[in-house]
């Protein structure tokens, strides 16, 4: 008679509790590897989404009053559009603590290759130019921002209309751009968090792990300076430094 060779039943007791200990311990060792995984892709998106907001920062700096020939500050500027004062190229915390505005022409500009009148001006086609929006016009002695009401193309030009005489009277190299008002500051969200938004031509938060934005700007042997110190949720307040080009 043949004798049958198995498991008894304790042993298969003991194998389903050795396997079931090796289950849950791969299933924790996967969920706190995932947990790491997940904590280490939220970090290098807080990493990578600070970057990119300090590199805006750092570049709209830069930029501030920018026009082809001279910067706003070198110029005698003049804001055509009613109940305006003459821009700053940078403010800071004029109307807030925690706020930055730049001001500048955009780099998409056209040269002004004449003036037909004190409302009319001819402009070579190299860009677009949007109707009821603010442009400014500069040369390298004068700018102003004024109104663009109609546009018509003439052979490979632009015959732009502006709402107002011009003030100033403008000599070659004279550019014609749209203007840019941006805006840096933070408020509460729709969620009630402090968040650091951005406009232009309308607001957009663009993180709500900076909590604060403190600006200093500072007089240097580089010419004006931006000091900014992002304050930032969990994490240590980030500094930056900027130079505003001189021309």
């Amino acid at each position: 008679m043949r004798r049958v060779i198995g498991f008894s039943v304790v042993e298969l007791m003991l194998s389903l509790l050795l396997a079931s200990i090796i289950i849950t311990a791969l299933i924790q060792h996967y969920s706190s590897g995932k947990r790491q995984y997940l904590l280490s892709q939220n970090l290098l998106k807080k990493d990578y989404d600070l970057q990119m907001i300090t590199d805006l920062l750092r570049y709209s700096i830069r930029q501030a009053g920018f026009t082809p020939c001279a910067s706003l500050d070198w110029l005698r500027v003049r804001d055509g559009r009613d109940g305006f004062d003459p821009p700053l190229a940078i403010s800071a915390n004029a109307d807030s603590h925690h706020a930055l505005s730049i001001a500048r022409m955009s780099e998409d500009f056209s040269r002004v290759v004449r003036v037909l009148s004190p409302t009319r001006l001819l402009v070579d086609a190299d860009n677009s130019f949007r109707v009821n929006k603010p442009h400014i016009i500069a040369d390298c002695f004068s700018a102003e921002i004024v109104i663009i009401t109609h546009v018509q193309p003439v052979a490979r030009q632009l015959e732009i209309t502006i709402n107002k005489p011009l003030y100033f009277a403008y000599t070659e190299p004279a550019y014609l751009g749209a203007w840019l008002e941006e805006r840096f500051y933070v408020q509460k969200n729709s969620h009630g968090e402090p968040a650091l938004f951005y406009q232009l031509d309308h607001p957009e938060e663009l993180s709500n792990q900076i909590h604060s934005l403190n600006t200093q700007l500072l007089e240097n042997r580089k010419g004006l300076m931006a000091h900014l110190v992002l304050g930032l949720v969990d994490r240590k307040p980030v500094a930056l430094d900027a130079v505003v080009r001189v021309s």
